[in-house]
């Protein structure tokens, strides 16, 4: 085929054309970065996302028989709503380290509420009776207060136990 007629001579076809050149070039350059990226690219370790733990709950160290010498000592000086916020506390802690869970941002009718699944109804109702107790003595309007803070201290020990 390189003869096209007797009279005319052969055609030499060029070995490389510039499009040729080009099209080498660009696969060289491929080939050129492939092999840099496989060879002097650390491979990234992929991050593994820590589940965190969840937090256990451990009430403070509670001792009942302080609590009770303090509200004592308030009942006695009159202090009546500092009494009440005591005596709340103690609740509260006493129910900490009972259920294992925080009560102390809580309010009485939460603490009801909360409770009332996990306690006995004669307990529901004891928890009631405190809060019912508490109120009159909180703002010091009625009169046998003192009958009032030993049933309050009497309901916090039964339900301590």
């Amino acid at each position: 085929m390189n003869q096209i007629h007797n009279n005319l001579p052969a055609i030499e076809l060029p070995f490389f054309t510039i499009f040729d050149w080009i099209l080498a070039g660009i696969f060289f350059l491929g080939i050129v970065f492939f092999l840099f990226r496989l060879l002097y690219t650390k491979p990234q370790k992929e991050e593994k996302v820590l589940k965190p733990k969840p937090k256990i709950f451990v009430p403070p160290i509670f001792h009942l028989e302080k609590e009770l010498q303090k509200l004592k000592q308030e009942a006695e000086q009159k202090h009546w709503k500092n009494f009440s916020l005591l005596a709340t506390q103690t609740l509260k802690k006493i129910c900490e380290q009972k259920f294992k869970k925080p009560f102390a941002f809580a309010t009485g009718k939460e603490m009801e509420e909360i409770l009332q699944e996990k306690i006995s109804s004669s307990d529901l109702k004891n928890i009631h009776q405190f809060f019912a107790n508490l109120d009159p003595i909180k703002f010091a309007k009625s009169e046998g207060q003192e009958k009032m803070v030993e049933e309050i201290v009497q309901i916090l020990k039964t339900f301590k136990n």
